[in-house]
Parts: C-alpha cells; sequence; structure tokens
C-alpha cells in the first residue's frame, strides 16, 4: 500500500485535504442559497411565453412549471435540488430537471411522452430514463469547473425555461391527442 502514489498523495497532503473537504457543506448551503434567490429571480419574470412557476421549498426544493393541468393529464417540468445531497458525492449532487407526470397516468400516455420527447430531451440534459414519476430526467451539471454559482444557479433556470418553451406544444399535443383518443 506504501507504493500507491494515491496513498502517499493523501498521506502527505491530510490535514490540507481535510481542511478542503470541510468547506463542503458552507459551499452546499451557498450553492442552494444562489439556487433560492435565481428561483425568485426567475418567478419575478415569468409570463407571457412562461407561466409562473410553483415554488415549493423544503429539504428537497421543487420548481414546477406545468405544460398541460386538469381536465387533461397533469404534465409539467420540474428544476429540484436535495439540500443535503448538494456538491456530494454520487448521484443528485447537482440539481436536477425533469419532465413528469403522475404514476396514475395510463401507460400508453407515458410511453407516448417518452417517444415523442426523448430526442429534444436529451439535448436539454435529461439524459436519464424514467421512474414512476419522471418520464425523463437528468442532473445539470456544469459545463466547467470551477463555477460561480450564481451564475450556475441562473444557467439551471435558463435550462428549464428553454426546454420549457422548446417542448410545450409538442408535449401538450400529445396529452391532448391522447385525451381526443381516450374519449373516442
Amino acid at each position: 500500500m506504501a507504493d500507491d502514489p494515491k496513498v502517499q498523495f493523501y498521506l502527505t497532503h491530510r490535514e490540507l485535504i481535510q481542511e478542503w473537504a470541510a468547506l463542503a457543506d458552507p459551499a452546499a448551503q451557498a450553492l442552494e442559497q444562489a439556487l433560492l434567490a435565481a428561483s425568485h429571480e426567475f418567478a419575478a419574470s415569468a409570463g407571457g411565453d412562461l407561466p409562473v412557476p410553483r415554488i415549493s421549498p423544503g429539504g428537497t426544493t421543487f420548481i414546477r412549471l406545468d405544460i398541460t393541468t386538469a381536465p387533461l393529464s397533469g404534465v409539467w417540468f420540474e428544476l429540484s435540488w436535495e439540500r443535503r445531497r448538494l456538491l456530494g458525492h454520487g448521484a443528485g449532487t447537482w440539481p436536477s430537471l425533469r419532465l413528469v407526470t403522475s404514476p396514475q397516468e395510463p401507460a400508453e400516455l407515458r410511453a407516448e411522452l417518452k417517444s415523442t420527447s426523448a430526442a429534444p430531451l436529451i439535448r436539454h440534459g435529461l439524459d436519464q430514463g424514467s421512474t414512476s414519476w419522471w418520464v425523463r430526467h437528468g442532473d445539470l451539471k456544469p459545463e466547467t469547473e470551477p463555477i460561480n454559482i450564481d451564475d450556475f444557479a441562473r444557467d439551471c433556470f435558463q435550462r428549464l425555461a428553454t426546454a420549457y418553451l422548446e417542448m410545450r406544444g409538442p408535449i401538450r399535443q400529445v396529452v391532448e391527442g391522447f385525451a381526443t383518443r381516450s374519449r373516442s
């Protein structure tokens, strides 16, 4: 083990590594504050082509832009993050952008949404498959590091707006077409 260069690097720089690791929580808190500030800027600028978002802060924060609502099947984009996982290790360390519909919606509608939206959504970073709620999702990782957290937070909301504006028409057509066929 003593011949392992990574182990030797750690042993040589252990105190400094631990000092840097202690900065993870304050950095994650700063990122969350930047994301919350950007969510309020985003909400204040909504209108016209963008609906006013629903903001649900908490341990997991959700920013929701509805595409379709009752009486049609509910489909929306959301940007979300988990406070305890930001800037951590593994999945969920960055905010996630998702196309969402309830798991109670018919499987046929979910399949149509997946097939209609796959290629454009992948371009917007929604490169991961579905779960019971998410039709597609993906983590919004920064393009380069180090990051300016304020710019990164605003970029997350710009990506949400761009995906919404590009995809709302095709998604609405799928939902409306499905509703029409279901009534027939």
